[in-house]
């Protein structure tokens, strides 16, 4: 018989709600739950590009994406297993007009404790010849950059937390909250009602509905992102891209000889429907929009007009009105949230992990750190918008 008992329910299989459960074991906090609708990975977190790089505005975003690059370098004494982690440097370029913010972001990564630095378009040739530069003003640099694998991340999160005694209930979809005098009681399943005084909605891109019901806005849109595979060519660029004008990403894969290019497009036709319907596939990646992003690319590495075109695929990010997460407890007593990452949940996944874990057991310090995430930003009208902005990819 099915014990539907805890301490704290996680609403969510993906990154953010198994690193989280397990870092809550770590500080035995009680049983652990975790409900995952399908299953684990099968949201965001499965078609994420996990590429993992500082460069943030705010200094909690800088603290948070710098902590996760320590344990991603050293995973398997933090977590056990494997996360497949591959340094690989960052380099982002921007127009003049976009100086001000990148030096905004060099500083408050500076401050985090990051390695990242300007260079001019002249010395980054150094690293890379052969690119053409000419529209650059100048370069964001990071040696603390790399990519991992989400699915070998997201397991080896799963089997640490495993062992540590959380359970995970896949095909398990949550249907409602449990909500009395004020704060909240459990969840309903198909499988009947599981009961916690603490439930965290880590659910990513499916959290609107569960708060609507309960009186709550979610402020989550979703942005598409498209992601085209190359074959790479001999002499291919060896960093990850951020490209501010160009506005894709670049980078190579582990294996394969492959690169993977990515855009993120508004398409106001875009419906997602695949996201209300799991019955229904995502859209692919067309052949014209497959070409458009190389043509991007090939004006900056001329090199790559030699690759060979692979199938892309699309996934979606959840997105908040300021682009930066939310983080924090909601208006229901014991409810708390961990949805709206806006493409950014991957690379600070442990650290993200382990303050929602603080949070929920009552650190101080996790409080302070996850202050000026908390949802109710929103609604007290405090977004984090920076004075200087970058372009959409970055």
């Amino acid at each position: 018989m099915v014990d539907t008992t805890a301490d704290v329910i996680i609403v969510g299989g993906g990154i953010i709600g198994v690193a989280t459960a397990y870092y809550l074991a770590q500080r035995q906090h009680g049983r652990i739950i975790v409900l995952e609708r399908s299953f684990l990975g099968m949201g965001s977190t499965g078609s994420s590009v996990a590429s993992i790089e500082p460069l943030a505005m705010f200094p909690s975003l800088a603290t948070l994406q710098k902590n996760s690059i320590e344990v991603y370098k050293h995973f398997e004494d933090h977590i056990g297993g494997d996360c497949g982690f591959v340094p690989l440097n960052l380099a982002m370029f921007v127009r003049e007009k976009e100086l001000p913010a990148m030096r905004q972001a060099l500083k408050t990564g500076q401050a985090a404790g990051s390695h990242v630095e300007e260079l001019t378009p002249q010395a980054f040739l150094a690293h890379e010849p052969g690119m053409i530069l000419d529209d650059i003003a100048s370069v964001y640099y990071s040696r603390d950059a790399g990519f991992a694998d989400p699915v070998l991340t997201l397991t080896a999160y799963a089997e640490a937390a495993r062992r540590l005694g959380v359970v995970i209930h896949q095909n398990t979809p949550v249907l409602g909250l449990e909500v009395a005098s004020g704060r909240v009681t459990g969840v309903q399943t198909p499988a009947g009602t599981f009961t916690a005084p603490q439930v965290l909605l880590a659910t990513g891109l499916w959290v609107d509905p569960l708060l609507k019901a309960v009186g709550i806005q979610s402020h989550v849109s979703f942005l598409r992102h498209y992601v085209v595979t190359l074959d790479m060519p001999p002499n291919a660029p060896q960093h990850s891209f951020l490209d501010g004008v160009f506005d894709f990403y670049m980078r190579p894969e582990k294996s394969g000889n492959l690169c993977l290019i990515g855009t993120a497009l508004n398409n106001p036709a875009d419906g997602f429907a695949d996201i209300h319907n799991p019955a229904l596939e995502a859209p692919g990646v067309t052949q014209d929009m497959s070409f458009t992003v190389w043509e991007r690319v090939v004006q900056r590495f001329p090199v790559m007009a030699a690759a060979g075109l692979r199938k892309g695929y699309t996934g979606v990010a959840d997105m908040t009105p300021d682009r930066q997460p939310l983080l924090g407890e909601l208006p229901i007593e014991g409810l708390y949230l961990a949805a709206g990452m806006s493409g950014i949940g991957f690379k600070m996944s442990p650290s993200v992990g382990q303050a929602m874990a603080g949070l929920l057991a009552g650190d101080a310090a996790a409080m302070a750190l996850l202050a000026p995430l908390r949802p109710a930003r929103v609604e007290e009208n405090q977004l984090l918008l920076p004075e200087n902005h970058f372009s959409l990819i970055a």
